[in-house]
């Protein structure tokens, strides 16, 4: 059995940034933190939190390596409340229950996790079904940063937010030839690969 999710990087637009990805019911939240990592590009240097309303939330799932209290994502399955939220998607597809995943507490990147499926086929190794839109870079300064970026790349202006050179930038932390619009399916789904 699988579970289908779409993951969206919210803030983001022309392109969107989304990945739509098949997962095994039997993992943790640490696991599923790793597959987002491996599926959206980023390099899981930051710690990350699950919860239903984001930082709004007085309990979330989190980093085993976060100090602050959070419940340790190591060690709790994903499954019972991915189920819940399928089910809650039978009834009322608009107000389906969605699942925030912060990456990142400095640049804030905040995701939205949807079920849209089980399917029942045998084995239960991950998949990457789909996507869009790059990945933003990491600590390039959160959405604002990111669309600056965009900007600056798209138009060869300098960034309206430091005056410098993003691709400059990009070079020296090693995102060089960044695609600020580009997605490549086959690339993704080789860096899911690597997951054991």
């Amino acid at each position: 059995m699988k579970i289908e999710l779409k993951i969206e990087l919210l803030g983001t637009s022309n392109p969107t940034v989304w990945r739509q990805i098949k997962v095994s019911p039997e993992i943790t939240f640490h696991q599923l933190h790793e597959i987002i990592q491996a599926a959206f590009g980023w390099k899981s240097s930051h710690l990350y939190q699950f919860s239903e309303n984001g930082f709004r939330d007085l309990i979330s799932i989190g980093s085993p390596r976060d100090e602050e209290g959070v419940i340790n994502g190591a060690v709790v399955s994903a499954s019972p409340l991915l189920f819940r939220m399928y089910n809650g998607s039978m009834f009322d597809k608009e107000r389906a229950p969605k699942l925030r995943y912060i990456y990142d507490f400095g640049d804030s990147w905040e995701h939205e996790i949807s079920v849209l499926d089980f399917d029942r086929p045998p084995g239960v190794k991950t998949e990457l079904v789909d996507g869009g839109g790059a990945c933003p870079p990491e600590d390039c300064g959160g959405i604002p940063g990111f669309q600056d970026l965009k900007t600056c790349l798209k138009t060869g202006k300098p960034s309206a937010i430091h005056g410098g050179d993003w691709k400059s930038w990009l070079d020296g932390v090693g995102y060089v030839g960044y695609e600020v619009d580009g997605f490549d399916l086959k690339v993704a789904r080789r860096g899911l690969a690597k997951l054991k």
